[in-house]
């Protein structure tokens, strides 16, 4: 009986642990979508990056849509962009952090 009890317990945190790592994504239209949206939500975007700023190793990107996305990358003004990334808090303006970014054809 305890055999049963540790598999079904140990499958139980296995499924847990899939639900908080994946999380549920929010889909972003414009600026004013992630006003209601906490800091490290993950979200995904679709739009045109109009301007890039370089600093550093990565640059800023203004979106068509007046999103603000912070990358670790550089060269993609003029590119409709599919990105998924998580919501950051900087000096009270909020902006997007990307982990992924898909430039769209």
């Amino acid at each position: 009986m305890r055999r049963y009890a540790f598999a079904i317990a140990l499958l139980g945190m296995i499924i847990l642990a899939y639900f908080i790592l994946n999380g549920r994504v929010v889909e972003v239209k414009d600026a004013g979508n992630l006003e209601g949206l906490t800091a490290n939500q993950k979200v995904h975007v679709l739009g045109e990056v109009i301007g890039e700023r370089k600093y550093g190793k990565g640059s800023l990107m203004e979106l068509d849509n007046e999103l603000v996305l912070v990358c670790d990358c550089y060269g993609f003004e003029g590119n409709r962009v599919d990105v998924l990334g998580l919501v950051e808090d900087y000096t009270g303006e909020k902006r997007i952090k990307v982990l992924k970014i898909v430039v769209l054809e």
